[in-house]
C-alpha cells in the first residue's frame, strides 16, 4: 500500500499558471540552494516546490529533492500564503533539517 503522507494535501498545492505576473505585494528571497517567491495575505497555504532537469538530472533526485523540500515547508507551519521554492542545486543528499533551517532564514 502507498502511503501519501509526504505530500501536501490537494488544497494546499498551487497550481503555476504559465506567465504568472509578479506584483508589488510579493517577497523574492534567495540563497546558494533555493530561492523563495511569497505571496502573503491569501486565504489558504499554499506551496510548489520547483526542481529543474538541469538541477538534478534522475527523476529520483529529482523526487527525493521534492519530498524533503515538502516536509520541511510542512513542518514550518506557515499560513495565510502562497509559497513557491525554487530549488538552484541539487540536495537530494541534505536531511530535511538542514533544509528547514535554510528555508526558515529566508522567510525571516
Amino acid at each position: 500500500m502507498v502511503s501519501f503522507e509526504k505530500m501536501l494535501p490537494s488544497k494546499n498545492r498551487l497550481k503555476l499558471p504559465f506567465g504568472k505576473k509578479l506584483n508589488s505585494s510579493v517577497t523574492k528571497r534567495a540563497n546558494n540552494d533555493f530561492t523563495i517567491v511569497l505571496h502573503k495575505n491569501q486565504e489558504v497555504f499554499k506551496a510548489a516546490v520547483v526542481v529543474s532537469k538541469k538541477t538534478a538530472k534522475k527523476a529520483v533526485d529529482r523526487n527525493r529533492i521534492r519530498r524533503i523540500t515538502t516536509e520541511a515547508i510542512k513542518e514550518l507551519g506557515l499560513k495565510n500564503c502562497e509559497l513557491t521554492v525554487i530549488v538552484k542545486n541539487n540536495i537530494s543528499e541534505q536531511k530535511t533539517e538542514k533544509v528547514k533551517e535554510a528555508l526558515k532564514d529566508l522567510l525571516k
